[in-house]
C-alpha cells in the first residue's frame, strides 16, 4: 500500500478528475457535497477507488462516506468513521 501522502494525493486527483476543479482547493475535511459532488458523481469516485486499489465497498460503508477523509481511512485501513 502506498504511503499516505501518496494515496490522498492520487485520491485528489481522482476526485479533481470528476469535479474539473484543481487540486489544490481539495482539503481531505472537505464535505463531498460542499464540493459539488452529487450521487453519481459519488458513485463514479467511488467506482475509481475500487479499481486503483482493488478493494470492494459495500453499500452500507458507501453510504457513511461523506469526506474525502473518509475514502482515505477506507483505502489505508478498509474502516470509514
Amino acid at each position: 500500500m502506498p504511503e499516505s501522502s501518496a494515496v490522498l494525493g492520487e485520491l485528489k486527483e481522482i476526485i479533481r478528475q470528476e469535479l474539473r476543479r484543481p487540486v489544490n482547493d481539495l482539503d481531505p475535511d472537505s464535505q463531498l457535497s460542499d464540493l459539488g459532488l452529487d450521487s453519481l458523481a459519488r458513485v463514479r469516485v467511488l467506482v475509481a477507488v475500487e479499481r486503483r486499489y482493488g478493494i470492494e465497498v459495500d453499500e452500507d460503508r458507501a453510504t457513511k462516506i461523506t469526506k474525502i477523509s473518509d475514502f482515505l481511512n477506507l483505502i489505508e485501513g478498509g474502516k470509514v468513521q
